[in-house]
């Protein structure tokens, strides 16, 4: 995790160097090992180096071409190097390049269908003054953050927001409607921030700015993968183990210590097993959060796997005495977002990774993205006309009415009829999907069939909550720490293959993960692989809630402030609260967090 910031000036006048140096020394969370500024007339970048892989040690950023046509500046991690140097070798000749360096050469290769060729997480900026444009790129999921602001004099780009205001140009005002939107459904539009005029390029896109012009282009669209009906069950089982553990060594490339999370959950503890498998890698150090008293706990879970492997790991305690006042110091070190509700539990794992030297922080994150499956799998086995396939699943579901209304006729309703067709049968039955907005033509031609399961895989994968979540969740802060969090789980080419999967590799018979507990079968102990349920985790936001003032959100309320809510309307929510009826907490803990955002920000 390093941190990249730049300045072109789209009015040809020179960068000033005052000004990205305060934009760099804003950049708090990132990396804290080395600073570079490199400017050159209207262009200017800036590097803060964070060092993890045993490459970076050496390496020099921003970059500049032999040639002195090209400016580099990235926040990269390339996990395909093996392979980028062999298409790369005319290149590259016999020295062994940083990943900088490859990404760099891999541009020059394939100017903008470089992204493609690239596996990992990464954001980067190039100026080619060949072609006298500025091209920069995000990852596929967008575990790497770039956020920009654009006028016609022009282009700031950070990893951090929060830097971005040390310029002079960028004034800090909220979106209101990017505000009102989190609170409402917890995601935003795609290329939207909660400040205004402050962007983020999407994942899976890049920016072209030419002749003052700015343009966003996407790159990798995997909808357009077909699903594979040919492959066997256990020729899938054989391909993602291998896939998987090559992920895994991949984001173990490290000059420092490992740490990797573990939940005791079926995801954590893959990770965790199967890079305990791996040779010629360092120990890694598990890590576990525990919640004292509380149903949420996994300890009997995680315990069995570190009983497994026969190592030791750390426990972190939360309990009923959490400081929640630290949510005043949480805003103010990291005030790009407001934080999602499990933020304490993380902090606490970077602060006992710090004590050991540990800079990378594998995750699970993912598992349930690639591998939990979808029951529309019901829907596509009528419309791809696997009868044996349908006939099994109802068969298992013992022809319930309700599955078969929300998995085989609601798909088939065009919107205009869903009211009627609620009120008609009195229930919520109907749930129409756009994507089955022509259903009659996508029965009858086998060439325009959407399979449903892989769109709500999708939705999972790459919808605007998961975007909004990979920009904001606490990963992206532990730069604080000299920490680098990296997940396996999300490494493309595991991603590509998963999608290509029948939907009841992945969820059959009421069982999520299918496909993944037949992979690991021989890797994790039965106790964990034969688990169902997931952890729960309103037990400790409603400690939380507890814990702090509420009555701040009515002499202090900045949501009513700025009309997000009524004060009747949040008054009657906290009451609830404190009466033991609110059924879903999730709503007020978001708006007490909100609320201590706008009043750190504004």
């Amino acid at each position: 995790m390093s941190g990249i910031c730049g300045i072109l000036r789209t009015d040809d006048q020179s960068v000033d160097y005052s000004q990205l140096s305060k934009i760099l020394d804003n950049m708090k969370n990132r990396g804290n090992d080395k600073k570079e500024i490199k400017i050159k007339n209207n262009i200017g970048f800036a590097h803060a180096m964070l060092w993890t892989t045993t490459e970076s040690l050496t390496e020099k950023q921003p970059l500049v071409s032999s040639d002195g046509l090209y400016l580099l500046t990235a926040d990269a991690r390339v996990d395909n190097r093996k392979e980028l140097i062999e298409k790369l070798q005319h290149r590259i000749g016999y020295d062994t390049p940083s990943d900088s360096q490859l990404i760099l050469m891999a541009y020059q290769e394939w100017a903008e269908k470089c992204p493609l060729y690239i596996v990992g997480d990464f954001a980067f900026a190039i100026k080619d003054n060949r072609k006298q444009q500025l091209f920069c790129a995000r990852d596929r999921i967008g575990i790497k953050p770039f956020y920009y602001f654009f006028n016609h004099q022009s282009f700031v780009f950070s990893s951090e927001i929060s830097a971005l205001f040390a310029h002079d140009d960028i004034i800090k005002k909220p979106n209101i409607q990017a505000i009102q939107d989190f609170l409402c459904t917890l995601s935003i539009e795609y290329e939207q921030t909660l400040f205004q005029k402050i962007m983020r390029l999407p994942a899976s896109h890049y920016i072209i700015i030419k002749d003052s012009e700015l343009s966003i282009n996407r790159y990798w669209f995997p909808e357009k993968i077909q699903i594979n009906n040919q492959i066997s069950y256990e020729d899938a089982t054989i391909k993602i183990h291998q896939l998987l553990t090559n992920a895994i060594e991949s984001c173990t490339r490290s000059a420092y210590p490992i740490a990797c999370e573990l939940s005791g959950g079926i995801d954590s503890s893959s990770i965790l097993c199967i890079a305990k498998e791996l040779k010629g890698i360092q120990p890694i150090l598990p890590m576990t959060l525990r919640y004292k008293n509380m149903k949420c706990d996994e300890g009997e879970y995680s315990n069995a796997v570190l009983s497994h492997l026969g190592i030791k790991g750390k426990k972190l305690w939360i309990n009923s005495s959490e400081d929640t006042s630290s949510l005043e110091k949480y805003y103010k070190l990291f005030p790009d977002w407001s934080a999602n509700g499990e933020f304490l539990g993380i902090f606490l794992e970077s602060e006992a990774a710090k004590k050991n030297n540990i800079r990378v922080l594998l995750t699970g994150q993912g598992g349930d993205h690639l591998f939990d499956g979808s029951r529309y799998a019901i829907t596509d086995f009528l419309t791809t006309f696997q009868w044996k396939k349908l006939y099994d699943e109802l068969k298992y579901y013992k022809f319930s009415k309700s599955i078969i209304f929300t998995y085989l006729i609601s798909p088939f309703i065009p919107t205009e009829f869903d009211k009627l067709i609620r009120n008609i049968f009195g229930k919520n039955y109907i749930n129409t999907l756009p994507s089955m907005s022509e259903p009659l033509v996508s029965f009858l031609d086998k060439e325009k069939i959407k399979m449903i399961s892989q769109d709500r895989d999708l939705e999972v994968l790459l919808g605007s909550y998961n975007a909004r979540w990979v920009d904001s969740n606490p990963y992206q802060n532990l730069g604080y720490y000299n920490i680098e969090v990296r997940h396996p789980f999300f490494d493309s080419r595991l991603i590509e293959f998963i999608l290509s999967l029948p939907p009841d590799f992945k969820y059959k018979n009421g069982i999520k993960k299918r496909i993944l507990r037949a992979v690991i079968q021989d890797t994790v102990p039965d106790y964990v692989l034969n688990r169902m349920d997931k952890a729960e985790f309103s037990e400790p936001i409603d400690m939380r809630i507890n814990n702090m003032d509420t009555e701040v959100l009515k002499k202090e309320s900045f949501l009513v402030k700025y009309k997000f809510v009524q004060q009747d309307a949040l008054d009657e929510e906290i009451k609830k609260f404190h009466n033991k009826s609110l059924k879903n907490l999730t709503p007020l803990w978001t708006k007490i967090l909100v609320n201590k955002w706008l009043k750190e920000n504004f």
